[in-house]
């Protein structure tokens, strides 16, 4: 099942926009019809997939879905039906979290469970998560599993701060130790070692590595930069993965 932008004239003839989740595009003009609307322009929403896609908005996505969760589980223990609790979902927020309920919403009216219809959506909800769903819907205990979910989101949460917390102070040290470090090799060491050098006396093993490193830095300083960089940076993605 795709998303697919449409702008349509309805029964008033007023013009209205707004996106559409169906097997194909005739599916979709389909079900416009069948709302009254006299579809003008249909096409597949390749730019919102691409988007929903990335890394960094799929997580953002996934952060705020269990958000979504504690609507659900309001609405449900008020006694709602699962379709109309997706719908006031999808009234309550926009973007692409909206964009994602709305395939959910979709895959659900026509007959999926909503644990299948989460499995469609492997970048929005994990593993986890969705066998939990699926576990809560086959014994009824729906509203339970939602609730577990929240407080482990929670609980998770409050640990990955108290990581971040505990992990500043030497982050910070570290980072103004190699700083200094760099500095006393690009310009101190140059300068204390020059007057041996002129000398002409043999220099100890240990501060010949000592110069080595020195001369690296000032003639290879942007080759090294460049692969401190691409090293953190392919860190940082394997971080931000599933596997990581």
């Amino acid at each position: 099942m795709a998303l697919y932008a449409y702008k349509a004239i309805d029964a008033n003839a007023i013009e209205v926009a707004g996106n559409i989740a169906a097997d194909t595009a005739r599916h979709a003009r389909d079900q416009l019809r069948s709302r009254g609307l006299n579809v003008a322009i249909i096409k597949e929403s390749r730019e919102l997939t691409r988007s929903l896609a990335s890394r960094i908005r799929r997580r953002a996505i996934a952060n705020r879905m269990f958000e979504v969760f504690r609507e659900w589980l309001t609405l449900l223990r008020a006694g709602f039906p699962l379709l109309q609790v997706l719908d006031t979902s999808l009234k309550q927020h926009r973007g692409h979290l909206r964009t994602s309920l709305l395939l959910l919403r979709e895959h659900v009216a026509s007959g999926s469970s909503l644990a299948e219809a989460m499995r469609r959506q492997p970048h929005v909800f994990n593993t986890l998560t969705i066998n939990l769903i699926e576990i809560g819907e086959r014994t009824g205990a729906l509203e339970d599993v939602l609730d577990r979910l929240i407080h482990y989101h929670q609980r998770s949460r409050a640990f990955k701060g108290k990581i971040g917390n505990a992990l500043i102070y030497p982050g910070i040290v570290l980072f103004m130790a190699g700083l200094v470090s760099i500095l006393l090799m690009r310009f101190v060491v140059p300068n204390i070692l020059e007057p041996l050098i002129r000398a002409g006396r043999p220099l100890p093993m240990v501060t010949q590595i000592v110069k080595s490193i020195s001369d690296l830095l000032i003639t290879q300083w942007w080759p090294i930069m460049l692969t401190v960089f691409l090293l953190v940076s392919a860190i940082g993605l394997f971080l931000h993965s599933d596997r990581g």
